[in-house]
């Protein structure tokens, strides 16, 4: 196990994310006590383990969600199959599902909001350097 994921076995639920598989930016789920993960595919929701989930990569905890939200946050992840939009890479991916699943009141991807911020840029450069 990742000697840096260990502390969060003693505190509560929290938003983490690995490297990706094809190494193009940061997959996320949700840990919950007890070492479930939840995360978010094109196929759908799945429930693993944190070994499944990191799949020998290194976790990175992106937010703890306080003790009073993890049991709503739970129920959450439990209904999610019946409650979630299908996959979108752009419209809601498995960073906007475990902001969707911790309780976030309106689920967003910031990965997806600074490619758009950096294309933004690059079509302004672009216009104003013709």
């Amino acid at each position: 196990m990742n000697p840096s994921f260990f502390p969060l076995t003693i505190h509560t639920a929290a938003v983490i994310s690995r490297d990706k598989l094809n190494g193009g930016g940061r997959h996320f789920g949700v840990h919950f006590p007890g070492g479930e993960v939840v995360d978010f595919h094109p196929a759908g929701v799945r429930y693993t383990t944190i070994q499944g989930f990191l799949e020998g990569r290194a976790c990175k905890v992106e937010r703890l969600i306080p003790a009073e939200e993890v049991r709503q946050a739970h129920w959450r992840a439990r209904t999610a199959p019946g409650q979630v939009r299908p996959y979108h890479l752009l419209d809601f991916n498995c960073e906007h599902f475990a902001n969707f699943i911790a309780g976030a009141a309106r689920p967003e991807s910031a990965q997806i909001t600074g490619l758009a911020v950096l294309g933004l840029v690059g079509l302004v450069c672009a216009l104003f350097s013709s």
